[in-house]
């Protein structure tokens, strides 16, 4: 599917790595076609938000919706630094790679003083 997507120009995959408890250890969240507004977060390479892979446990005190939550990691978005007002909210799309690990699929144009040169 990334494959595919990145054809037509399409982003919108994130992975999630996780240790949490499942037969799965990797998890990716595809937004191509639905999700929120995180969807809509931009890159950066020096980004003011990141992502956190966030366990969802069970609580055997709940009951009805609340009780059939999925086994499943849920990503939270958090500040890195202090945000100003009216600043746009950015991710890096590629983050701890630099060099030789990005493809070099899409060039960056984020203008940072740290920019890598490719989300990819």
């Amino acid at each position: 599917r990334e494959r595919n997507y990145s054809q037509l120009g399409l982003f919108y995959l994130h992975d999630v790595h996780t240790n949490y408890r499942s037969k799965y250890k990797e998890y990716t969240i595809d937004a191509t076609m639905c999700g929120n507004v995180a969807r809509m977060l931009n890159h950066n390479c020096e980004p003011n938000v990141t992502t956190l892979e966030v366990a969802v446990v069970r609580d055997p005190a709940l009951s009805g919706d609340a009780a059939r939550v999925p086994k499943l990691p849920r990503v939270g978005f958090f500040a890195t630094r202090d945000i100003e007002a009216n600043e746009e909210l950015c991710i890096d799309y590629s983050p701890g790679r630099r060099g030789d690990d990005l493809q070099e699929v899409m060039e960056c144009f984020c203008g940072s003083r740290k920019c890598k040169g490719w989300l990819f």
